[in-house]
């Protein structure tokens, strides 16, 4: 299959010191020829020096590096032009590329055809996503770790020993009468296959503790009213986000805040006080922090130290009872108090 030539900004659309575009295709090198002082050599890994014209007139001094195709990120001829970084410097260039031929890459499409020329794998391709909007070091790790292969070799392993164990079986059922083929028996065959399976399912459960760490650990402040829920809230994210008040039922909507603490996100939510009340708005807001509470990562279950040898009441056994329930006891500056 033969794509259509296509261009596109590789770094982002505001002013800066250098911009990026890169066009990839068949026609590359002809098309990026047409807006040149001098024209390409068809060479990979070479940076050249040009001048971007249009007609007779002078656009830019520019940087332009080439990759022929298979050895290029996207498996095709690649040309990349590095001019100064004003968006309208920018524009103008991929103007002149579209005049003589070039088509608007759509969202992702660089790695779209990496992956349909075999450069990467879905797995890869991924990863690069994931990195793009990789919202902590963590993230960052991880979703490199699956850039490099990481990932990719170990499917390409699960899918050998398969091949191989269908193989085996196949050879005993066609040939019982060699002696010299290797024996394999049905409790073999199933061993080899749950042992398969195991390594697969480790697989997919360690993929899924991912999860959190790259979109952040969904993390709820819950708790009775003036339980210091929308304080610990402001602390932590060093802002005045919520109200805090000594009225109880100040908090009747979820608040939402991050913060990263060692390469990790923490995404918060500040929640209603629960509590039995009549207040139809303030019910929908406890209604709402209850149905959270079921669909997070973290509980975050604030009592304050007067309540230290209070017994649980029900809302707060249910939330225990969950394996991922930490007990926060807060106005620890009233001990005199108590």
């Amino acid at each position: 299959m033969e794509f259509k030539t296509i261009c596109a900004l590789a770094t982002p659309r505001m002013n800066c010191a250098i911009h990026i575009i890169r066009i990839s295709g068949p026609r590359a090198f002809e098309i990026v020829n047409n807006i040149l002082n001098l024209p390409l050599n068809k060479k990979g890994f070479v940076i050249s020096r040009r001048i971007i014209m249009d007609g007779h007139k002078y656009i830019d001094d520019v940087l332009i590096n080439t990759f022929i195709s298979p050895k290029s990120y996207t498996g095709e001829d690649v040309v990349e032009i590095n001019c100064h970084g004003g968006v309208q410097v920018a524009d103008y260039i991929l103007r002149l590329l579209l005049k003589f031929g070039a088509e608007p890459a759509e969202r992702g499409e660089f790695s779209k055809r990496a992956l349909i020329n075999k450069k990467i794998d879905i797995s890869q391709a991924e990863a690069i996503n994931n990195l793009v909007h990789s919202k902590n070091q963590i993230s960052i790790l991880g979703s490199t770790n699956a850039l490099v292969g990481n990932v990719s070799q170990k499917l390409k392993d699960f899918q050998h020993e398969l091949f191989m164990l269908i193989g085996q079986i196949e050879v005993n059922i066609d040939y019982p009468e060699f002696d010299d083929v290797p024996q394999i028996t049905e409790k073999d065959a199933l061993e080899a296959t749950k042992k398969l399976i195991d390594k697969i399912d480790q697989l997919i459960i360690n993929s899924k503790r991912f999860i959190p760490l790259n979109e952040g650990i969904r993390t709820i402040i819950i708790g009775e009213p003036n339980a210091g829920k929308s304080s610990l809230l402001n602390v932590l994210t060093n802002t005045n986000k919520a109200i805090v008040s000594d009225i109880e039922g100040t908090t009747r909507d979820i608040i939402e805040s991050s913060i990263n603490i060692d390469g990790i996100t923490l995404k918060l939510f500040d929640t209603a006080g629960i509590r039995n009340t009549n207040d139809k708005l303030e019910k929908m807001g406890i209604d709402r922090a209850l149905e959270l509470a079921n669909n997070v990562d973290l509980i975050l279950l604030l009592r304050p130290i007067s309540k230290f040898f209070v017994p649980y009441n029900d809302f707060e056994n249910n939330l225990i009872n969950k394996k991922n329930c930490i007990i926060v006891y807060t106005k620890i500056d009233t001990i005199e108090d108590i």
